[in-house]
């Protein structure tokens, strides 16, 4: 099962994940659908999607961030990836969803980087 745990630092929401990200029907997918429409609806739209404790994904899983991806951008804001382990790094360049995602490191670049974009979008 996976696990969700959010973190507000300043105007950037990171979403801690961890188990295995399989989406599909069921409680992961609607959870994770839920906690992004209630952040956006919180007028958050920035997200960084802390995948350090998440050791696999299936395609629905993976599905599932694209979903994430396109809601977010939809309301005008930006999400990017952080901690990808190397299993997940390997699923995320061989399907090429590098081109994508953004993806960090560490959660302190990702909330870095989103601020500066922000910033740099501001002007």
């Amino acid at each position: 099962m996976l696990k969700l745990k959010r973190r507000d630092i300043d105007e950037v929401v990171v979403v801690e994940m961890s188990g295995n990200l399989m989406g599909g029907p069921g409680h992961d997918r609607d959870d994770f659908h839920a906690f992004i429409k209630a952040s956006l609806e919180e007028d958050k739209r920035l997200f960084v999607i802390d995948l350090g404790k998440v050791a696999w994904a299936n395609s629905l899983g993976v599905g599932m961030l694209i979903g994430a991806l396109a809601s977010v951008r939809s309301a005008e804001g930006e999400m990017v990836l952080a901690r990808l382990a190397d299993r997940m790094k390997s699923i995320f360049i061989t399907t090429q969803l590098t081109r994508i995602f953004q993806t960090f490191d560490s959660t302190d670049e990702a909330i870095q980087y989103l601020k500066q974009s922000k910033a740099a979008g501001a002007q």
